[in-house]
């Protein structure tokens, strides 16, 4: 058996799952992250227990587990949840790692090392009995089933390119080289059983055409950088020798059926191919040195075989000379012989469908857990995700936002005109308006300035802790770098775990960013009070009873009555401002329902039937959101009615604004002045003014009180992991310390 190859498997740094899944849990998913700690712990393990390790089935068993759990995983979480997955090239062919933020790389570069793991245990089986000769044949052919899987499937998902170890042409020649060993294997198992010699030469042929192909792609510029200097000779060898083999073999099947001619010159042909061997790996010594770099091995199998072709090939002349006195054809007068391919990519099941290979129902005890399992798939979520933001737009854009727009434009233009202040001015010169008094009651109601005050120092409060749950978590990671840094001092070149700004990055950078999104709210936060305390005497005075605000105005005469204006007109006009106030009151129960349809539309039961329909019970197929735009339109439709009304708002709210600014340029033609009217129009104006702050200023508030409380709770989140990421780094820095400081105390105790 010639020397076979193995492949190099792909090396790693350690790397952590859990801060990064814990993290990603509590912001996506609303759920507590620490449910799934022992997923978290699983999955670190597989990780660290399967990659760098020798070749080994148990290794292999687990290489495939965390390659299973990886497929399961990919579905919950997407490609980049902030880990940087790095990896080594092959063969030296670089020394700086390849890292990307992608769980499908990591997932290609462990099947990659699935690959050279079946390619070593290829190696190492014995071919001293056919067993041994079948099982390395079914390695190799495993091997190419998962090089191939892994250019054809896997590193079309990376979505970003593969390394240059794993670009499309390197992956093809390995998968091809493994088919020749395997190919190589049953050869071997063929001549162990003592197959006719006819079937022997049909393996050999076809173990050639394999050795010649991958030969041609070694010296591509693509592939030649990864692979040792001396596999393109190996291989050009090889397809020498089992040329040869397969020529020998059919020249001795030759003389069974009577071709003795025919025997001669096919022992010509594998004499001259294993002389051409024998030049190239002459060629091939180096300058320095009479040490040819072809393998030992399989230059024994060369001179073998050429000695032995060379004593049969004198005796088959001379018996023909003598004996038979057969015709000697030329070499292209005798038939090719037929290539016998016995061997396939053979992908194993768990890396082409490895959820298949999971114990999903959780009622059989020896299969696979799925880890994350709770975890509604990844898609679904997403799907969830997209129909919650389309029916924020909805709500916010649609209909919020459209109402507040036409309220606004509605409120600007009656204070820009003075009303309703001028035309309760004129009505009614003495007293307080019915609209003024309402107003004070509300705001009465709702406690006025205090109140306003209070819900400030509620918002300032909620801002500070934020504040100190920011400050407390940098600061733990903090503490952690400033004891890593110093332990890494004292241990030095021991000290080989990763560094804490390689695992913080991301915890840092998404402080940073919590950090400036708290100091934006906390800036708005002052515009508010700076409008609180502009707006807080007219507010207060609507506060006061009612006699002291109707004292707090100037009243009118009764001789500057609207008799010159005219009933009709201050009717019109009055009328017009009612329904103004009449469709901001439409309006916000439209919006109040819109709100509460809102709150409990919840699309999750139906996206999951719909999922469950779409994978028909298989976990293995792929659910894409689009898949669920026909859900997403009917759930929809439940805001077509109110989006309609708001429509026609819009479109109606114009010509009543025209008709108001017309019949308010009649009334003022047609009042007289008076500066008494002027003042008390003032007046009124002003509380009005009041009154609007006061609603918007109290509704600021609501929103902040709000948005820190929430932010409060993805803060509480952040620190948590933080300080549970501090904690077990703290205990690993123990236990690492007592390890080096036991081998410094005893320094011959291996």
């Amino acid at each position: 058996m010639t020397a076979l190859l193995s492949i190099e498997g792909k090396k790693t740094d350690p790397t952590a799952w859990t801060p990064f899944i814990k993290q990603y849990i509590a912001d996506s998913y609303a759920e507590s992250p620490d449910q799934y700690g022992d997923d978290c712990t699983t999955i670190d393990q597989l990780r660290s227990q399967s990659v760098n390790l020798p070749s080994h089935p148990n290794v292999l068993t687990r290489l495939q587990q965390y390659y299973a759990q990886l497929s399961q995983i990919m579905t919950k979480f997407p490609l980049d949840i902030g880990i940087q997955f790095c990896w080594y090239p092959i063969n030296g062919s670089g020394s700086n790692s390849v890292g990307h933020k992608n769980g499908y790389f990591e997932k290609a570069c462990v099947l990659f090392s699935i690959a050279s793991m079946y390619s070593e245990l290829g190696c190492s089986e014995s071919k001293d009995s056919a067993e041994g000769a079948r099982q390395s044949c079914i390695y190799f052919q495993n091997a190419a089933g998962c090089f191939q899987h892994l250019r054809d499937v896997v590193t079309q998902e990376i979505r970003v390119s593969p390394p240059p170890d794993m670009e499309q042409k390197i992956l093809t020649f390995l998968s091809t080289l493994m088919l020749a060993q395997a190919q190589e294997c049953s050869w071997k198992k063929a001549l162990i059983e003592n197959v006719r010699n006819g079937a022997i030469a049909r393996l050999a042929i076809k173990i050639s055409d394999f050795y010649l192909t991958v030969a041609d792609l070694a010296t591509d510029d693509a592939v030649a950088p990864h692979i040792p200097p001396s596999w393109p000779l190996h291989m050009r060898t090889k397809a020498n020798y089992y040329e040869a083999v397969a020529q020998h073999r059919k020249g001795i099947e030759c003389t069974q059926n009577g071709k003795f001619g025919e025997h001669i010159t096919r022992l010509q042909l594998a004499d001259a191919t294993l002389r051409k061997a024998q030049q190239d790996m002459s060629s091939s010594q180096s300058f320095w040195t009479s040490t040819p770099i072809i393998n030992d091995a399989l230059q024994r199998s060369v001179n073998d075989l050429q000695e032995l072709i060379a004593e049969q090939l004198a005796s088959a002349i001379r018996d023909n000379d003598t004996v038979y006195m057969d015709v000697i054809p030329a070499a292209s007068q005798v038939s090719a012989i037929l290539k016998f391919e016995i061997v396939k990519p053979v992908t194993p099941i768990i890396v082409t469908n490895p959820l298949n290979e999971m114990d999903l129902s959780g009622e059989d005890p020896k299969r696979l857990k799925p880890l994350f399992s709770k975890l509604v798939p990844f898609a679904v979520h997403q799907a969830i995700s997209v129909y919650v933001d389309r029916k924020d737009l909805i709500l916010k854009i649609d209909i919020m936002k459209k109402i507040k727009e036409l309220d606004d434009e509605c409120n600007s233009t009656l204070q820009t005109l003075g009303l309703p202040s001028s035309l309760e001015a004129l009505v009614q010169p003495t007293g307080l308006p019915d609209s003024i008094l309402a107003k004070a009651e509300e705001i009465q109601h709702e406690g006025g300035c205090e109140a306003l005050n209070k819900m400030f120092e509620n918002v300032e409060m909620l801002s500070t802790k934020n504040a100190a749950l920011i400050d407390e978590a940098v600061n733990e990671l903090g503490k952690e770098h400033d004891e890593d840094e110093r332990l890494r001092r004292r241990f030095q070149l021991e000290w080989i775990r990763p560094t804490s700004i390689s695992l913080t990055s991301h915890l840092l950078e998404k402080g940073d960013k919590l950090s400036e999104t708290l100091e934006n709210a906390r800036n708005a936060d002052k515009i508010v009070k700076e409008k609180l305390n502009n707006w807080s005497r007219l507010i207060d005075l609507l506060s006061l009873p009612e006699k002291a605000i109707e004292q707090s105005i100037p009243s009118g005469t009764t001789t500057s009555s609207q008799g010159d204006v005219g009933d009709e007109v201050i009717k019109c006009l009055k009328d017009l401002v009612d329904e103004c106030n009449e469709n901001i009151r439409d309006r916000q129960r439209i919006l109040d329902e819109a709100q509460s349809i809102h709150e409990q539309d919840d699309i999750s039961p139906l996206v999951l039937r719909r999922a469950s329909e779409l994978s028909a019970g298989s976990s293995t197929v792929k659910i894409e959101t689009s898949q669920f735009d026909p859900l997403f339109t009917t759930e929809l439709g439940k805001y077509s009615d109110l989006l309609s009304q708001v429509k026609k708002h819009s479109q109606n709210q114009w010509m009543l604004l025209n008709k108001i600014q017309d019949a308010n340029n009649e009334f003022v033609a047609k009042r007289r002045g008076n500066m008494e009217v002027s003042r008390r129009e003032k007046a009124l104006q002003n509380l009005e003014q009041a009154y609007l702050k006061f609603k918007e200023i109290r509704t600021n508030l609501v929103e902040g009180i709000k948005f820190h409380s929430q932010f409060s709770k993805a803060l509480v989140k952040y620190r948590d992991i933080c300080v549970d990421f501090v904690m077990a780094r703290q205990i690993e820095a123990v236990d690492l310390s007592r390890e080096y400081e036991t081998m410094e105390n005893n320094p011959f105790n291996v």
